[in-house]
């Protein structure tokens, strides 16, 4: 006999109540394990809302790991302050005189400042091309000079000229140079001192200072009335080459003694141009360097004024120069 058919049998033979009895518990078996099977599934957090606790000792909270205080980092050292360099500023008068010479000194490093005499013959193509080499272009202003004997030619300033006239002479000179970086009494070996000296220069000397370019005195021993520069030694162009080293020599211990230095030549000669152009080759490694005229600072109670002169068109640059004995 089958199992089904065993279990038809019995069920047959129970009587009415019995087989409910047997209906009532197997559907209370059946939804208590479909109860228990849903419990199961959704996890032991699901059905209270509590987390179900696998020891009888609660789980102890972990302390945070404790660290050594960080030292806030240290400040850089301040930088060593860089030395200051001693300068040497360098004027090379006598320039447009001689083609070869001119040349010369044009190809001379740009720092190197040269010194124009208005009386030149084709000042606007000389300034053209020292202004191509880079070069700064001082006036030489003629002025007395101390002897009667010494001779600044036709458009000099002088004791004897009225205001008037010694300011028509500087417009001349202005308008042969228009616009240089500065304005010197130097001349060849020459310093104006008759004029410059005398009360006679008063009047120039605030016109130069209110109006520019700045002056420069040639004469280290002087201290001109109007701030300015003044030259820390004056380089004759006319000694032997050993003369000449020496004089480059004083230059460097003024700039190492007073920080800067500021040389004049009286002119151009090959000899000189030969002693400069190997000295300037020098000065790094003797801890020196070759400063353009407008870092200049020598000896000076205030810098340069503006380059701006006004008022000056008596004379146009082209115009063919007065004969200067």
């Amino acid at each position: 006999m089958t199992p089904i058919n065993t279990f038809q049998t019995i069920w047959s033979r129970l009587p009415k109540a019995g087989r409910l009895l047997v209906i009532f518990w197997g559907v209370l078996l059946t939804s208590i394990s479909l109860g228990a099977a849903a419990l199961e599934w959704s996890g032991p957090n699901q059905s209270t809302g509590h987390p179900v606790m696998h020891s009888a000792t609660p789980l102890q909270a972990k302390a945070a790991p404790i660290h050594p205080p960080v030292p806030a980092p240290a400040l850089p050292a301040p930088a060593p302050s860089m030395p200051h360099v001693p300068e040497i500023t360098l004027l090379l008068d006598g320039t447009g005189f001689s083609a070869d010479l001119t040349a010369r000194a044009q190809a001379l490093p740009t720092s190197v400042g040269l010194i124009l005499s208005p009386y030149l013959p084709n000042l606007p193509t000389l300034i053209a091309d020292t202004h191509a080499h880079g070069h700064a272009i001082v006036l030489s202003l003629p002025m007395q000079p101390t002897s009667d004997r010494d001779d600044e030619g036709p458009h000099a300033l002088t004791n004897d000229h009225t205001p008037e006239e010694n300011e028509a002479d500087l417009g001349w000179s202005l308008a042969r140079i228009p616009d240089p970086d500065a304005i010197t009494d130097a001349a060849q070996g020459l310093d104006g001192s008759g004029f410059v000296t005398s009360p006679a220069f008063t009047p120039v000397a605030r016109h130069l200072e209110h109006t520019g370019p700045g002056f420069i005195e040639a004469n280290p021993d002087r201290k001109p009335p109007l701030n300015g520069l003044i030259a820390s030694i004056v380089l004759n162009a006319d000694q032997p080459p050993e003369a000449i080293a020496r004089q480059l020599a004083q230059l460097e211990a003024d700039a190492r003694q007073n920080g800067s230095a500021l040389g004049i030549t009286t002119g151009l000669t090959p000899a000189l141009l030969t002693q400069i152009t190997t000295w300037l080759g020098t000065l790094g490694a003797y801890g020196l360097i070759l400063a353009p005229l407008s870092h200049t600072t020598v000896q000076t109670q205030s810098p340069l004024a503006p380059i701006t002169p006004v008022g000056y068109a008596t004379a146009s640059p082209d115009a063919q120069p007065d004969t200067h004995p």
